[in-house]
């Protein structure tokens, strides 16, 4: 009796700690204070606003306040906006220098469009992250991702002033200049130079037909002359269609085929570019269809000797 009792227990006990249910609308307040405790603040602080020692800013309109968190050294503030993530940038950053805050992203590094294959309408899922600086509140954020009802906004305010960082954004920024200076010693990756590729509008409903990509990127010594990209896509075309409508983009963008193959289940070509002198680039594109209307594209760009 006594075994068949522990027996129980134990099997209670397994599955108990085996369960995971997730919570749905609430979570316990000392709980997420757990979970966001960075170990370096007495006590986190949640908001449905914005936190009183957060720096100065005039939300402008047409952006909702979700919410903000103080982790001591870090506080951030979370807003949701219908505004496309270029306006919503614009709008945000001159809201920033009005108060103060300077960018320190060089414009050099800043991206204006995406690279490789992109879903229909030419948005990638996260934008590259903002990076501004104030002399006396130290450095911030932006970063924007899509959200369930608008775009959603994070402000995220490193206050490194409290930790000992007396840099300057000026020094900061002279910092970055002669990192990305070194760089410029070596030779410059492909990768800027890979094409847009924006997808076609895909079948079979909108769970099949988001693009999963990933990258494989080429190079040794911190240089890179070999970049490529990879995505799905659930799409009732044939290959040559498919070809044929990549192929257009890369014409359009400067490139020029060399060759190209088309079978029934492989296609793809090859495609040159010489962007700047003394720079030949070659650009493979390849797609095969790995079920029926499913499909695998590969683009690759690497740079030929001279």
């Amino acid at each position: 009796m006594k075994r068949k009792l522990l027996l129980t227990v134990m099997c209670m006990l397994a599955n108990y700690a085996q369960a995971a249910t997730e919570f749905e609308n609430t979570i316990p307040l000392d709980l997420a204070k757990v979970f966001l405790n960075f170990g370096n603040a007495a006590d986190v602080g949640i908001y449905s606003d914005i936190l009183e020692n957060f720096p100065e800013i005039e939300i402008p309109a047409g952006f909702n306040i979700l919410g903000s968190l103080d982790q001591g050294v870090m506080q951030r503030v979370v807003l949701q906006t219908n505004y496309a993530r270029e306006e919503a940038n614009i709008l945000l950053l001159e809201a920033l220098t009005a108060e103060g805050w300077q960018e320190l992203q060089p414009p050099e590094m800043a991206v204006s469009q995406p690279r490789g294959f992109v879903p229909a309408g030419g948005q990638q899922p996260n934008a590259i992250p903002l990076m501004l600086c104030h002399d006396d509140l130290g450095n911030m954020t932006l970063m924007m991702a899509d959200g369930v009802n608008g775009n959603i906004v994070s402000l995220i305010r490193n206050n490194n002033r409290m930790m000992g960082g007396r840099l300057t954004c000026a020094q900061q920024e002279q910092q970055r200049g002669q990192s990305f200076g070194m760089r410029g010693n070596m030779p410059r990756g492909v990768a800027e130079f890979m094409p847009t590729l924006q997808m076609p509008n895909p079948t079979g409903g909108p769970s099949t037909g988001i693009p999963r990509s990933g990258f494989i990127t080429g190079g040794s010594g911190g240089s890179s002359n070999d970049f490529e990209m990879r995505s799905n896509l659930n799409i009732d075309w044939s290959i040559n269609e498919l070809y044929d409508f990549f192929a257009e983009q890369l014409s359009e963008q400067g490139w020029i085929q060399d060759s190209a193959w088309n079978g029934s289940i492989t296609g793809g070509g090859n495609w040159t570019k010489n962007p700047e002198e003394n720079l030949d680039l070659i650009s493979i594109l390849s797609i095969v269809e790995i079920a029926e209307d499913a499909f695998e594209m590969k683009l690759r760009i690497l740079s030929r000797g001279n």
